[in-house]
């Protein structure tokens, strides 16, 4: 939210995560959120809980869930999704499915991925070198021959919009 909007007309109340601006410096406008609506409604249907004992007796005293207050389960009533991922399960399946999975993470079964997993890092990081040093190549090449780049991109261009000639 701007600087200049009435946080009376703002539906995120100046805490809209996509706001580039909330999100470069999102401390000011939180407290601001906790010191005057402490537990407020996102304009999608989510909860919002700014204070420490809020979130310690919801976790503890209250039965919720991943449901947003129409009933929705937030994500999988999108096209794309099909509503069986384990995180937006409510108890006691999700439960459940915790039971079943816990076991792959705990430190030992992450210890042991851990070579299979630097094996994956560095493949990255050697195609990023090779990227990278093939970038520095074209520079070195453009530096040399100055007609290096306006003929290949517009080449290109020409070709992209059907202009062969």
């Amino acid at each position: 939210m701007t600087n200049e909007q009435n946080p009376a007309d703002d539906p995120w109340k100046g805490c809209n995560p996509m706001d580039p601006g909330f999100r470069d410096d999102p401390y000011p406008s939180l407290k601001r959120l906790r010191e005057r609506e402490p537990v407020n409604l996102t304009p999608v249907g989510i909860w919002r809980l700014m204070r420490h004992a809020d979130v310690q007796k919801l976790l503890t005293d209250v039965k919720c869930g991943v449901r947003t207050t129409e009933g929705r389960l937030y994500g999988a009533d999108d096209e794309l999704s099909d509503g069986i991922f384990m995180l937006r399960q409510d108890p006691p399946n999700h439960s459940r499915l915790r039971k079943l999975v816990s076991h792959a993470f705990t430190p030992k079964a992450l210890n042991a991925w851990q070579q299979e997993i630097q094996r994956v890092v560095d493949e990255c990081l050697d195609r990023v070198r090779s990227v990278d040093n093939h970038l520095r190549d074209v520079r070195r090449a453009s530096r040399r021959s100055r007609s290096f780049y306006p003929v290949d991109i517009s080449g290109n261009v020409r070709i992209g919009q059907g202009d062969t000639s």
